[in-house]
């Protein structure tokens, strides 16, 4: 009975080996299929809040050239001046960027007397 014991544990350590080895070999493909996986939704994400960026700027810009139009004509007769300036933003969603800003003032009153 104890060689009988012998036999049937090895016989079940060579069974259990062959399990580990393919029960690691698909541990390691599924590891690797989340990891393309991730990098795949890494790149699509950065991909995708780059484009968000590019619309937000575009439309910001877009926002100041209509306003700048509605302004025209105070513009040329010297009512008010507008303009925009560069400034660097960071932000917490679509990341460090380049924005407009806006900058409208009305001149100096010069008293009369």
């Amino acid at each position: 009975m104890s060689t009988m014991a012998c036999v049937n544990m090895r016989t079940h350590d060579t069974v259990d080996s062959a399990a580990d080895s393919n029960m690691d070999e698909k541990f390691v493909e599924l590891v690797k299929k989340h990891s393309k996986s991730e990098k795949q939704k890494e790149t699509q994400s950065a991909k995708a809040i780059e484009a968000r960026r590019n619309w937000w700027i575009k439309e910001v810009t877009a926002l100041f050239a209509q306003v700048k139009g509605w302004l025209d004509q105070l513009i040329k007769d010297g009512t008010l001046t507008f303009e925009t300036v560069d400034v660097p933003i960071n932000d917490g969603w679509l990341g460090s960027y380049i924005m407009q800003r806006a900058i409208s003032q009305r001149p100096p009153v010069k008293p009369e007397a």
